[in-house]
């Protein structure tokens, strides 16, 4: 079944983005522009009840045609300012390359998608990539591409195995709430801050088992005495004594089942994508979301899920890339006369 059979919303979507496209060559800027929002806002409100394989190519078209939309309105402004300043009206140029987005095409799912700019969206882009690899390999760099089978490797050990699962379900059990909510809500900002107290706790705990990922630390008191102090040093001591222990009693445990943890960091990859919508939402409208609370927020988050999410998945997937390639070399050695 195609995508535009199974949703609608998504075919209008469709069907508005290549109005936009003809209106955008035949340099209708204010039209064009208002049909890409339209575009962007039907995709935007239809993502989240999509499956995981269709998410990734509209996420990249919304981006593209939000892009296309900042372009485009300053173009208009410019063309405004001069009209004030001449008799004769000013024409913005045609381009000489139509811009023409094309639709959706599925095929583009194993191609390395470009980097994004802004740091707030690149842990977006990284865990869309991850997840292109997991289902049916994809490339992580340009010169660099990941089988599926390394995700699929019978035998697998994974360190904190538990704590990472117990992580990722807590993290998919808060998205199903905030889904809810829509980004203007004050209910939204609790429910975040809700996520962020645990997330922090889980945090805290993967950070006893992985030593690249950092405890956080509630600041010390001001107003501490001499004892105060010194018994926090001696806590802080015990404290990094106790997290050596556990790294050094951390073995990776054997995955039983790889197929229900892949699946697992795929949800969580694919879930988490809201919380790039709505950060593209808030850099799309500046004047009205920069410096807020909720903007504030979603940046956190997007912290958490790179330095936490995407940071041990990444660590798994060298150690398994590793194992996959030893294993890959043994076989090939066994073949040699």
């Amino acid at each position: 079944m195609s995508l535009s059979t199974q949703s609608p919303q998504i075919q209008e979507a469709i069907a508005k983005a290549k109005l936009a496209v003809e209106a955008d060559n035949n340099n209708q800027l204010t039209e064009a522009i208002n049909l890409y929002k339209k575009s962007i806002e039907l995709i935007e409100s239809e993502i989240p009840k999509l499956p995981q394989h269709y998410r990734t190519p509209l996420l990249k078209y919304a981006e593209s045609y939000q892009k296309r939309v900042a372009i485009l309105e300053e173009q208009l402004s410019t063309q405004a300012l001069i009209n004030s300043n001449q008799k004769e009206p000013f024409k913005v140029p045609v381009f000489e390359v139509p811009f023409n987005p094309a639709q959706p095409d599925l095929s583009l799912l194993g191609r390395l998608e470009p980097k994004p700019a802004n740091a707030t969206l690149v842990p977006f882009w990284l865990m869309r990539q991850l997840s292109l690899i997991m289902a049916d390999g994809a490339f992580l760099t340009q010169k660099l591409y990941i089988p599926k089978e390394v995700w699929s490797q019978k035998g697998m050990r994974i360190t904190a195995i538990s704590a990472k699962i117990s992580c990722c379900q807590a993290l998919l059990s808060h998205i199903t709430k905030l889904r809810q909510f829509d980004i203007n809500e004050i209910s939204l900002l609790k429910a975040i801050d809700l996520m962020l107290d645990e997330m922090g706790t889980h945090q805290n705990n993967l950070s006893k088992y992985l030593s690249f990922i950092e405890e956080q630390v509630s600041p010390p008191q001001q107003d501490a005495g001499g004892v105060e102090l010194f018994s926090q040093k001696l806590k802080s001591i015990g404290h990094s004594i106790y997290k050596t222990a556990h790294r050094l009693s951390a073995i990776p445990t054997a995955v039983t089942n790889s197929d229900s943890y892949v699946q697992l960091l795929m949800d969580v990859f694919g879930e988490s994508q809201i919380f790039g919508v709505w950060l593209l939402r808030c850099e799309s409208n500046p004047t009205k979301f920069e410096g807020t609370e909720v903007y504030q927020k979603l940046r956190n988050v997007s912290k958490f899920l790179y330095n936490v999410i995407c940071a041990f998945v990444l660590n798994d997937c060298a150690l398994l890339f590793d194992r996959y390639l030893k294993k890959s070399r043994h076989s090939f050695t066994r073949l040699s006369p």
